[in-house]
């Protein structure tokens, strides 16, 4: 049964997902991603300061340090970042607010004088939480770029929706599905109505059509699970330009991922490759590995480890050129007595520094 699948190179399709440009995603802690809500909490960790000092590759001190300072509010999120050059005035800073269901769904951010620049907001469905419209307002709250996304009609199976830039209508994407739910088609329309593109779902058991599409991508997606209940799920998409994109994703019976694989199947390139290794229990991650290619070439490999309480217990990021390595860092933090971290130090395969993250804290 093949169903949808959208080539990531599809910016088109994707522009009415917009969202927070600046998220709070990196907080420099050595925990999973998923997990830094707790280990705020579990350590009283209102607020802390990073200082990063970089090095060149013969070792030396580069001259600019940069700050950071990041504070969380008391269920462990964060609610502002603001960051510069060591022995200067803040630069910069971001506000973030969060809905009753815990949602983020407003950015403010400012300049060296604190004055509000830009402002960016979600505003939520009350019936269907997961689905926002997104606008974006200067720091005179003129409306920048206005999404409106809307839910499914039941009768029709259609929705759609719509990106202003400025106060003028951009492009709108009709949505069909079927009765099921599933997508049927999107066809996208700029300002003035001219269809632009069209993305069909509309997939038999013979999957895409490898064939250059001018104004339409055909995309499918095949599904299989073994005895263990793994799921294989292997997407094909046509671009605009006719190339083929083939994505292998694996996930186990607890629907945590454990590789995906996504290829140009027209230049026959491998794009990139995740890998997670999970403990017996099938869902606490202990080991990720992430790999990226230019032209079928390896270009970039991080590795993460961690312990059972998603604690990074070992990392390390090796860079090519050409396929060939170029540099390698590994990275260890240190702790203090509540078991926060006040030093993450990453070293070259040399021996000489990379970088140096210290941390201090409110208290």
């Amino acid at each position: 049964m093949y169903a949808q699948s959208v080539s990531p190179n599809d910016q088109l399709y994707w522009k009415r997902y917009t969202t927070f440009s600046y998220r709070p995603y990196t907080l420099q802690l050595p925990v999973a991603y998923s997990k830094q809500s707790d280990y705020v909490l579990e350590r009283g960790i209102t607020q802390y300061t990073t200082q990063t000092q970089k090095f060149k590759d013969n070792g030396k001190a580069k001259k600019v340090r940069r700050y950071r300072t990041f504070g969380f509010d008391d269920k462990g999120r964060c609610i502002s970042l603001s960051g510069g050059k060591v022995g200067k005035p803040v630069k910069w800073s971001h506000v973030y607010k969060y809905n009753d269901k815990g949602y983020m769904y407003i950015l403010e951010s400012k300049n060296k004088k604190g004055e509000t620049t830009e402002v960016q907001q979600n505003n939520y469905y009350k019936d269907h939480p997961g689905l926002y419209d997104f606008v974006k307002m200067n720091g005179k709250g003129d409306t920048l770029e206005y999404t409106v996304r809307e839910p499914i009609d039941s009768i029709t199976n259609t929705s759609y929706d719509k990106h202003y830039k400025k106060g003028k209508l951009k492009y709108t994407w009709h949505n069909e599905y079927y009765p099921n739910g599933q997508q049927k088609r999107t066809t996208a329309t700029d300002g003035k109505g001219k269809v632009r593109y069209v993305w069909n779902f509309e997939c038999d058991a013979r999957g895409v059509e490898a064939v250059k599409h001018k104004d339409t991508s055909k995309l499918c997606v095949s599904r299989e699970y073994d005895k263990d209940s793994m799921l294989t799920k292997v997407s094909l998409a046509v671009d605009e330009k006719g190339e083929v994109y083939k994505t292998v994703e694996k996930r186990n019976k607890f629907k945590k991922r454990l590789a995906t694989i996504r290829t140009n199947e027209t230049k026959g390139f491998k794009e990139s490759e995740y890998t997670n290794r999970y403990a017996s229990d099938g869902q606490t991650i202990l080991f990720h590995d992430y790999k990226s290619y230019y032209k079928g070439k390896l270009r970039y490999n991080s590795q993460t480890a961690y312990d059972r309480h998603g604690n990074i217990t070992g990392w390390s990021v090796n860079k090519y050129k050409k396929g060939v390595l170029h540099k390698s860092a590994k990275g260890a933090y240190q702790f203090d007595s509540k078991n926060r971290p006040i030093v993450y130090q990453s070293t070259l395969e040399n021996g000489k520094l990379n970088s140096v993250i210290r941390f201090t804290y409110d208290k």
